[in-house]
């Protein structure tokens, strides 16, 4: 479920920007229908914002770093726990691989 939703989301900034459509949408008609005399009525614009936030955030993302230059730092005198080195490998083999 993880996988396929960060399939759908991760740097695709269109489909995130429907989904913020989609909220934004709702609200109104909320507000225009059902949630016109509630004091609160406003709260379904609150999702909607964040996720027009993160549409722009991960547009932002592509236009400006199309291929990322990733570093992992540590420091070169202390000696590495072996969860620090398997860390250090496992973002190597995930970075080294091409994304589809």
């Amino acid at each position: 479920m993880i996988e396929w939703l960060a399939g759908v989301f991760v740097q695709e900034p269109l489909h995130i920007a429907a989904v913020a459509l989609g909220l934004a949408a709702l609200s109104a008609v909320g507000r225009a229908t059902v949630l016109r005399d509630m004091p609160k009525g406003n709260v379904l614009w609150v999702p909607a914002l964040l996720w027009f936030g993160y549409a722009a955030w991960e547009w932002l993302v592509l236009v400006k770093t199309p291929e990322a230059d990733i570093h992992a730092v540590y420091p070169q005198g202390h000696q590495n726990t072996r969860r620090v080195r398997a860390f250090v490998d496992f973002l190597a083999a995930e970075f080294a691989q091409p994304r589809s």
